[in-house]
Order: C-alpha cells, then structure tokens, then sequence
C-alpha cells in the first residue's frame, strides 16, 4: 500500500497484491478487515464491475491514514470515491479507537453519504463482523437546527409582540404542525421554508441559553450533539470544520490526537477557508428597529440609546456618500492592493466607538430591569436582549476586521440596484489560514476529489492550501471509456478574449443545438451571464422553447425538468454558468454533448482574485501562471466531466475558443482533461 511520492502516476495494483500488503504499519488484522468489508461491499454490489481504480484508493488512503501522512488522491468519476475512503477509514477507526470525521463540500453530499453510502457499509461492516462497534452522525452548523423555545413564542399570542407585524405567521404555524405532529427533526434541509421564516425560529448561539432553557431536552441541536458525542464516524461539511477550529476548539472535530479526517470534494476547501473569513459591513442600521422593541418591551427610556443611534446612523451617511463619490455609478468599487480610503477609516473608527458604547448602554439598562418581568415573558425578552447585542457585536468585529492592517486583505465596496451599500474586506491567501488552523494541528489528513489537479499537477492544490511539497499525490487514471467521445476545437471559431466571440459564437452553437436532431441531451456552459443571455436572445421564439436558462431556478430544479423532456423524446438543452459546471449528474442520453463558450478564466471583477493578482505582480511573481491559468484548468475539466458519468456513456465537447489550439498554454489545459488529443478540423456551419 505505498502511495508514491509526489506521484502524479495512475495506480497501477489492487489491494489484494501482496506488495501493496507489505507496509508493516498496518497489521496484519488491519490488512486482512478491510479486504474482508470490501470483498462483503463488492458482494453487496454485485451487479456492478469491481473497479481495479476503487481497490488502488483504499490501499492508498489506508496507508496515509495509518502512516499519518498527508495523502492527496484525484479519483474521476466513476472510480467509487466515497467507498475509497469509507472503507479504510472505519475500519481503522474502529481498530485504533480513533474518530473518522468526513468533511464535504457541501451539506446535500453530506446528506446523501449518511442517508445512502454509510447504511450500505454498515451492513458490509456487520457481514464483517464490526457493526457492533460503527456509530455514526452528522454535524451541521447550528443554524440549520430549530430553536423549539423561538418556534412556541412565535406562535404565541403574548401582548408583548403584535402578531399582525409577522406576514409569515401561517408559516410558522405550519412550522409547529411539522414539529408536533409530523415527527420532524428540526433540521432545515430538505424544507421549503422561506429564509425570513426560519430566521425567526433557528438556533444561534446568541440566544441559546444551553442548558438552562426549559426545552433543552427536546432541542434538536443538543440532541444531536449528544449523538456527535458518541459517534466513530462524523459526515461533516467545510464550513462546519472550519468554524469549529476556529471558534469552537471543544468540538470534537477539533481532537486532532483522536481523529482521522478525510476531505472529499477537497478543491472547494481553499476558497471556503477565504470564505471564512470574509467580513462585510452593512450601511443600513437595521438593528435600529429592534432595539427600541426591546427597550419598549423593557419598559426602558431610549432617549440615552438614541443619541448613539443617530451618531452611528450620521458615520452611515457619510460612508455612503464617499463610496457613491468612489463607485462612480458603477455597482462595485475595489481598492487597489486592499488599501481602503482614508475618509471611509476615519468614519468607521468613529463609528466603532458608538457602537461599543451602544453596547455597553444597552446591556446596563436590561441588567437594571432583569427579575422584573412577568414569567410568561422573561424568557422572550432575554432572547430579544441577546440577539439585539449579538448583532452589535457582530458588527463591531466587522469594522475591527476591516480596520485592522496585520494581514493583507483584498477590500471593496458594492452597491446593490436598491441603493443598499456594504463595505466587505477578506483575506486572500487560504494557505496562511489553512495552516494556521488546520494543518499545524492536524496529523491523518487525506484529501480526495475527481478535480484536484491543475493543469495535469497537483502543485497549484498544494500551495493554495499551504501543504508540504512533499505531500503524498496519486492521480488515478478514469475506469470510463472515453473512446466513444473527443474534445472539438472547431477550426472557424475565433479566441475567446476577441470582442467579436460572443456574436462569432452564436451561429457555432445554433448549429451544434438544433442541427442535429439526433442528440436530444445538450449542456452548455457560459463563462458570463451577458453572452448566455445574448445567445439565448438570438434565438427564434421556438428555439428558446427548448432552452433551459439559469435565470434564478436552481440547477436541481434545472435538471429535473431536462430529464422530463428527455424522457419524454424532446430535445432540451441546458444554458448555465458556474453552478452547473460540478455536481450536474446526466448519464446516457441526458447529455451527449457538453458546450464550453470559451476557456473559463475566472474574472478580474472578483475583488479577492483581482486584489491577490495586483499583489503577486507586484511582488514580482506572474498572476496569470500563478492563480488564472490553474483556475482555469480546474473549471474546464469539471465541465468536461459533465459528459461521461457511467460504463456506456459517449458524446462530444466542443471548446469555442481557438486559444485551446493556438495559444501556448493550450496543451497545458489539456493536459488537466481526460482527453489526449484535441480534433480541431471541423469547420461549423449554420444551416
């Protein structure tokens, strides 16, 4: 089972090679358990074909987690990822006495490891005799739970709040009918529940008074620690792991000495360690309203608060004034190397004063008036109390982040079309951070996704996290057969950074859409929302029919609706941006031919990017090689793998941008796809 170092090679064994068998790290008892559950796994699966890809992970990730390396594989689509680190990973937690915390990208895959991969393995682990030691939970933010004392004083008719101020209290009222009859669990996913609604009834740490609150026993969030507490496998997401780091070091996805963590879907972690710690500032004192309901519920005078408020609301004023001088009327103002203007500092560090002495006013006047109210709403007030400082104090951490120099930071202003204006600082370079909090703590770490390489390396992966050079890397090779499909480079089509490409580009896909009414299943990605809509305009009343625009729906929605028209022998065609570039899952005849407008650098508007590229040209090293180029790389090849998604599938991808063959960087890109070779003779002509 030894991984290659810094390997950018295919895997070449099985885990049932003696060589691979070898390491004397893993006992013999170790060896012998996770063949035995992954010989009761493939029994379990008989219908599909072992994958010789699946068995090299397993050997690989079992060896980094026994050795405490830092392992990163790239297993594509179809290799049997979740199984390639499931399987080693349990069954060494189980012998070692260790936790194996599972950290996706995203709570839908987190959603769908713990509702479809781990029951599947849990009956492979009791054929193996280790069921009996295999618990297992899922850890969410605290925000996604329920706060059962919110939900029954929504729902109340106290005189303290005027229920005609709640439109949305039907909402609430069927709320409770979930809870009390339905058997929910109190979690958010997978209810279609407006955010303004649950906003009023989920668990923060602001207004949770833990174990004190007389639903405490019921509540879905501690109940659910209490299962964190006594599990040996924890399905997690990035941002919960962050956060826990960060701000919660008591987690128990904090105890580094007694856990093994796998990152799947590992290319998001980078821009959600910078997400992180993305702060933002709004102009509008919207606290304003809530704190004088608090005061009046208090039964406290607001002539002492309200001085403060106008002061902040009068800093406010003349923030907006100076970003709207600076934005000129455009939506969005970045300033250069992260520097903010000098007048906007000053007003801010005006404005943190009051707000800290807001704070300090409105916590003396409800310690003052605490044991005084009635039972029936001592408890709605402290909530009131507590989620009113909470947003001041959130606030102030906002402007001391901004204000404060002992990081660079990319820092910017924007302005929404209703005239509402933030001021947002962040930092980044996720690979300070990343160390910071997780690298230097952590000891078994093993990253894993279908996209970790960049331009055919794994070195851009690396150094935006901050890892070792010497990191333990295997790129297997994909277990489909990509014979029955080519990459096209149609020799009429112009580069994509020619301001003729989005007009040039319309007659290409025209026909590659409607000239062919044999390929019903079409996806076609667009690296800007003004070139899809362009194309979708040119397009006849009748031909826009068979267009699926991401214009608002969401891609599940999206993709439910192309599987209906092609179940149903309609053509349909897919139009979208970055969203549908991953996770868009369309097998056999849902999508046989994927579209790419151009090569998919990402764009200079974003702040962060547009800010970590003047720095590193000014310190002397070259954006476009450094972070474009990679990014680049990444998102083509998830949008390539749009195309294959099982044994049988074929098709064709056409890249509209002549930079794939003319520039020198082309065969780079290529290298970060399946393919070998670009077919860039076809000329497209619209009928």
């Amino acid at each position: 089972m030894n991984p290659s170092n810094n390997s950018n090679t295919t895997g070449n064994s099985e885990i049932n090679s003696e060589e691979e068998c070898s390491v004397e790290e893993l006992s013999t008892v170790e060896k012998d358990l996770i063949k035995k559950v992954y010989s009761e796994f493939r029994n379990l699966v008989s219908s599909s074909k072992p994958r010789r890809q699946q068995s090299v992970l397993i050997g690989q990730v079992a060896n980094a987690l026994a050795l405490q390396h830092t392992g990163i594989f790239e297993a594509p689509t179809g290799t049997g990822k979740t199984m390639g680190y499931l399987i080693p990973g349990i069954v060494l937690s189980i012998l070692r006495k260790k936790n194996l915390i599972i950290s996706t990208a995203t709570t839908s895959l987190q959603d769908q490891v713990a509702n479809k991969d781990v029951p599947l393995l849990a009956k492979a682990l009791a054929a193996a005799g280790l069921n009996e030691r295999f618990t297992y939970a899922v850890a969410k933010g605290r925000e996604r739970y329920l706060c059962v004392t919110k939900l029954k004083q929504s729902c109340s008719q106290d005189e303290l709040f005027d229920q005609t101020d709640k439109p949305f209290q039907s909402e609430i009222l069927e709320l409770e009918k979930k809870w009390n009859k339905s058997g929910w669990n109190g979690i958010r996913d997978g209810l279609d529940i407006r955010p303004i609604v649950w906003n009023t009834v989920k668990n923060t740490a602001a207004t949770c008074s833990g174990k004190t609150c007389p639903d405490y026993e019921t509540c879905p969030y501690y109940i659910n620690n209490k299962e964190i507490e006594s599990a040996s496998l924890i399905i997690t997401n990035h941002d919960y792991i962050l956060s826990s780091f960060v701000h919660n070091e008591n987690s128990k996805v904090c105890k580094t000495e007694t856990n093994l963590y796998v990152f799947d879907e590992a290319h998001h972690l980078s821009d959600k360690c910078i997400q992180a710690f993305k702060r933002e500032i709004i102009l509008a004192n919207d606290a304003s309203t809530e704190i004088y309901a608090l005061l009046n519920a208090m039964g406290s005078g607001e002539s002492s608060v309200k001085a403060t408020i106008t002061s902040i609301e009068k800093n406010q004023e003349q923030i907006k004034n100076r970003a709207r001088e600076l934005l000129k009327g455009d939506s969005q103002y970045i300033f250069d190397f992260g520097v903010s203007d000098t007048e906007i500092t000053a007003t801010l560090e005006e404005m943190r004063n009051s707000y800290k002495m807001l704070y300090e006013k409105i916590e003396v006047s409800y310690k003052v008036k605490k044991g005084t109210f009635q039972k029936n709403i001592e408890q709605q007030i402290e909530i009131m109390f507590k989620a009113t400082l909470s947003v001041i104090e959130n606030t102030l951490k906002c402007i001391e982040y901004y204000l404060t120099e002992n990081v660079e930071k990319a820092r910017w202003i924007s302005e929404s079309t209703y005239g509402l204006i933030k001021l947002y600082c962040s930092p980044f370079d996720a690979s300070v951070l990343a160390k910071m909090y997780l690298w230097n703590k952590m000891k078994s770490v093993v990253f894993t996704s279908a996209t970790l390489t960049s331009l055919g390396t794994f070195e851009s992966f690396k150094r935006n996290l901050g890892l070792s050079k010497n990191s333990h890397t295997l790129q297997l090779d994909s277990p489909l057969d990509y014979s029955r499909t080519e990459l096209i480079v149609p020799s009429n089509c112009v580069v994509g950074n020619d301001k003729r490409h989005s007009q040039d580009s319309i007659p290409l896909i025209k026909s590659l859409i409607f000239d062919c009414d044999e390929i019903k299943g079409i996806l076609v990605y667009f690296t800007s929302r003004q070139q899809m809509e362009s194309t979708y305009n040119a397009f006849t009343k009748k031909q826009q029919k068979q267009i699926l625009m991401q214009d608002g729906s969401s891609p599940t929605s999206i993709v439910e609706q192309h599987k209906k028209n092609i179940d149903s022998q309609k053509k349909s065609i897919i139009f979208g941006l970055d969203s549908i570039s991953e996770g868009l899952d369309l097998p056999g005849d849902y999508c046989t031919r994927v579209i790419i407008a151009k090569i998919p650098f990402p764009q200079f508007n974003d702040p962060i990017l547009s800010t970590h590229a003047k720095i590193l040209e000014r310190d002397g090293t070259a954006a476009f090689s450094a972070i474009l180029l990679p990014k680049a790389s990444q998102k083509m090849a998830q949008v390539v793998g749009r195309l294959i998604r099982q044994e049988g599938d074929y098709g064709d991808v056409f890249v509209l941008d002549k930079r794939m063959t003319d520039s020198r960087y082309g065969s780079q890109l290529l290298k970060g796809t399946p393919y070998q070779s670009i077919s860039s003779n076809a000329v497209i002509i619209s009928k």
